[in-house]
């Protein structure tokens, strides 16, 4: 098993965004205005929707948030049992309708020679556990495929 993990973000609505959560700290661009545990983080808008875009939509830190805890739940989840693989990637789509956030697509792609089974469960117990996924009220669909 590797640490590394590679979040794929894209928003869905009038404008499309691709971005990279890292789990490296010195990715992040402090603002001591929002920040938390000495871990700091930008948010802002694009300029079509009145920001200066130095740093990703709340909408977009949700994404980050809610792929990265599934992923990481899911290792513990694999870890425990004995599920083992290479690397694990999500594709995080986030569909808003207005302003509204109303569904969420988790599209989870695993090298292992595990069977898919085996990760189905993983992710399924990932969702019941995770703290983002039980917070949220919209529907979250999910797609896995593995590949070896």
């Amino acid at each position: 098993m590797t640490d590394i993990e590679t979040v794929d973000l894209e928003l869905v609505a009038d404008v499309t965004v691709e971005c990279v959560a890292r789990t490296d700290p010195e990715a992040a661009s402090p603002d001591p205005e929002l920040s938390e545990r000495a871990v700091g983080f930008v948010v802002d808008k694009p300029p079509a929707f009145g920001g200066t875009d130095r740093g990703p939509m709340p909408s977009e830190y949700f994404a980050a948030a809610i792929a990265s805890c599934n992923m990481m739940t899911a290792r513990r989840i694999a870890a425990k049992r004995k599920v083992g693989y290479e690397q694990i990637k999500c594709r995080a789509l986030v569909h808003l309708e207005g302003s509204d956030i109303d569904k969420v697509v988790l599209a989870f792609e695993v090298v292992s020679d595990a069977a898919v089974d085996d990760w189905e469960t993983v992710f399924r117990l990932a969702d019941r556990t995770c703290t983002v996924s039980r917070a949220t009220k919209c529907a979250i669909e999910r797609t896995v495929r593995v590949r070896s």
